[in-house]
């Protein structure tokens, strides 16, 4: 089949449909050997066909859409797009809405006309420009449900008589033929795209909302064949819509004001919502930036649902164009929602964690806030009672103030990590400086592990270092650095099982073909074969922290090696035992400037 514009109306012969073949062509599979067909498509041939054997000027066709009991157009014969002042028809207002009710040919013998339930034909200036007196619609029923309309085909006489009524039953015999083409096609395109979304998904390297809620909405996008597409998932209150991803090359949602009222209604409702407004531009609200006046938009919003049923959030489709072309726009349809409800329940299972997901980020907002207080407490009364101390000569036998302002430290660097587990250290920005790393990373880093080494029983002079002082000033962020090198000294002291006292980290420095390492050794566990990579992924723990029962959450090698990525260096092990050796390396470029705002980090 060709691979032709949908915004075009195609010539007679583009596809050679047989409308009045007999057999089983209609099952998937045997439609003429193939169902990958939109609706559009399968309309534009049996409008030609139709007008070609029964002699008429024009016709055109439209899909109902039965929550707002409105018709969409699909597709046009003889009659250019451009010249249509709307793409929708109210049923109750407007003559195709007859056939609606009647769910049978109705015909109109002059276009003119009024019907008693105040009925008419909405486009009067092309029947002036094209001589059209009368129109024949005719329903096309659901093959199962003859209750159901899915779409209105009108064929229109020029000067002579319409089609006589003996041709009805040709009609019903055509229309019922388009009807099982109609929901072949259609069946087939919600499997196949159902059933990618996963290989889809599949793919991406790490699982996050805005990757995932992104593949979504970029296999939507190629489904329907639209403009732009946004998922949005409601928050964790259940009070709002929050954008997760998109597929939105041309920044379509930048300049649309009707975007939030539609996807809260659909949200709300749990239901579709389809409209087609021709007056976007004027909407445009202050503030927002300069937008076309004359810009047509036709919207999809569809809700996305868990498993249970319940709207979780919402999918929205968006078309545009200018009124100048506005023939070019398509409306969505019915058709479409169908598809992309396919493809959302498909990610419905995906959509569970995504929520769960974010569950736990806001427990954790809750924690960090509720733990950062106490904390800032105690270091106040902390200073409090060393100023007291000092003033009335008191003397302790150890420096018991600085071992508390260490477990402050310690504690305060715990709370850093909450903080970037919970928003994700692409999104924490960084403060770099010119930074000498022995003094101002390495040696407080060492501090903070100081009551970790004396709670295992080792020397707290267990750690030494060497070669850091040819490394020049780099430009890194201090709190997120010194949080690397304590992570891998903690995880230096938790995975050691040999002897208290030969424990030793030794930490040394050297330059690099591209810049500069630090080298952190030590004779622990060491990594088993086959996890030298994943151990750096979030939540993944080796197998040798399994064996030897040590705790933790698989958090901190991912957060150590995304910082270090943030700043354009890596993280990684060199030797996995006897002794297991981690390598921090840091690029030279940061001798002169700080790292590039938008790195981009594989979390």
């Amino acid at each position: 089949m060709p691979d032709l514009p949908r915004s075009t109306s195609m010539a007679t012969g583009a596809f050679d449909l047989n409308w009045d073949a007999g057999g089983d062509w209609c099952r998937p599979g045997a439609l003429w050997g193939n169902t990958s067909w939109t609706t559009e498509e399968l309309c534009l041939s049996f409008l030609d066909a139709v007008t070609l054997e029964f002699g008429c000027p024009a016709a055109s066709a439209w899909s109902l859409d039965p929550v707002s009991q409105s018709l969409l157009l699909v597709g046009l014969h003889g009659i250019e797009r451009a010249d249509l002042k709307t793409f929708t028809l109210r049923c109750s207002d407007n003559l195709s809405g007859v056939a609606v009710s009647r769910k049978r040919i109705s015909r109109f013998p002059n276009l003119r006309e009024v019907t008693g339930d105040g009925r008419s034909f909405c486009h009067l200036h092309l029947a002036e420009a094209m001589g059209l007196t009368g129109m024949l619609s005719v329903p096309v029923l659901n093959t199962i449900n003859l209750n159901q309309v899915l779409l209105v085909v009108n064929l229109f006489a020029a000067g002579g008589e319409l089609p006589p009524p003996e041709s009805e039953s040709r009609l019903y015999f055509l229309a019922a033929r388009l009807a099982s083409a109609v929901e072949a096609c259609l069946h087939e395109r919600c499997i196949r795209y159902a059933n990618r979304l996963p290989i889809v998904l599949g793919k991406a390297q790490k699982w996050s909302q805005d990757r995932l809620c992104g593949a979504v909405a970029r296999l939507i996008k190629e489904a329907v064949c639209c403009d732009a597409v946004a998922i949005y998932l409601e928050s964790v209150d259940r009070r709002r819509l929050d954008l997760a991803g998109s597929a939105d090359p041309n920044h379509l949602y930048q300049r649309m004001t009707r975007t939030d009222v539609s996807a809260m209604r659909s949200w709300q409702r749990n239901r579709e919502v389809l409209y087609v407004d021709l007056d976007q531009g004027a909407q445009a609200a202050p503030g927002k930036g300069h937008r076309d006046s004359d810009e047509v938009v036709s919207g999809a919003c569809v809700p996305l649902q868990a498993l249970s049923g319940q709207s979780r959030g919402v999918i929205q489709c968006l078309n545009r164009c200018h009124h100048v072309s506005q023939g070019a726009l398509r409306p969505f349809t019915y058709d479409d929602v169908a598809v992309i409800e396919a493809i959302g329940r498909s990610f419905s299972p995906q959509l569970e964690i995504l929520q769960a997901e974010q569950r736990r980020i806001e427990s954790l907002n809750r924690l960090a806030h509720e733990l950062r207080v106490p904390v800032v407490a105690f270091r106040a009364a902390l200073e409090r009672v060393r100023n007291e101390c000092q003033a009335n000569g008191y003397k302790f036998q150890f420096d018991h103030f600085e071992e508390m302002g260490t477990y402050c430290d310690v504690m305060n660097r715990l709370l850093k990590e909450l903080d970037i587990m919970r928003r994700g250290p692409q999104r924490i920005p960084l403060n770099p400086q010119p930074t000498y790393l022995l003094r101002q990373i390495i040696a407080p880093a060492c501090r903070f592990v100081r009551p970790l080494l004396l709670e295992a029983g080792f020397d707290r002079n267990a750690i030494s270092y060497s070669g850091l002082t040819n490394i020049p000033d780099l430009y890194v962020d201090r709190g997120l650095m010194t949080q690397v090198v304590f992570n891998l000294l903690d995880n230096a002291i938790k995975y050691y099982q040999g002897d208290a006292t030969a424990f030793a980290i030794k930490i040394e420095g050297g330059e690099s073909p591209d810049g500069y390492e630090l080298l952190f050794r030590d004779h622990g566990i060491g990594v088993e074969p086959g996890d030298e990579q994943i151990i750096f992924d979030s939540g993944v723990r080796g197998r040798n922290a399994h064996h030897y029962d040590v705790a933790g959450e698989g958090i901190g090698l991912w957060l150590a090696r995304a910082i270090v990525r943030r700043h354009g260096g890596d993280l990684f092990l060199r030797n996995k035992s006897s002794p297991t050796e981690f390598v921090l390396s840091l690029p030279s470029s940061l001798e002169l400037d700080p790292p590039p705002d938008d790195l981009a980090v594989d979390d």
